[in-house]
């Protein structure tokens, strides 16, 4: 089995690892990371295939989708390795050209899982997008 993410081609070895090292990868706030990790009962432990067959289609729906004028807010982690973030910025753009984009430097993929004060940051940002 040969997987193609983000332009890279993985062997199902690698493919499952990549999967397996997210705990690690994608969490920076200690506690959040140990909570998923060891106590959440809602996190999967292992992905099937129905779920990464599913992320392939709802990728070929979302390409062909058109686009939208609606003003969005996107904030993205600058150290998110869960999604290729710089990819879906340019894609986010093509499909919403009315959306403002905020950079988090040094964060990960679960934003409201970082620090009190990027939590806090990120809150912020929402509210003042909100009251615009």
């Amino acid at each position: 089995m040969v997987v193609i993410i983000e332009n890279r081609i993985f062997d199902k070895p690698a493919f499952l690892r990549l999967f397996a090292e997210s705990f690690s990868q994608g969490f920076f706030h200690k506690d959040f990371l140990r909570f998923v990790k060891y106590e959440d009962p809602l996190q999967a432990k292992k992905i099937s295939l129905k779920w990464v067959g599913a992320v392939f289609r709802w990728d070929e729906k979302i390409t062909d989708a058109k686009t939208s004028p609606r003003p969005t807010l996107t904030i993205q982690g600058t150290k998110d390795n869960i999604v290729a973030w710089k990819y879906n910025l340019k894609f986010i753009q093509s499909k919403f050209g009315n959306t403002q984009i905020k950079l988090v430097e040094n964060c990960g993929h679960e934003l409201f899982n970082e620090s009190q004060e990027v939590r806090a940051m990120v809150f912020s940002q929402i509210k003042d997008y909100l009251e615009q």
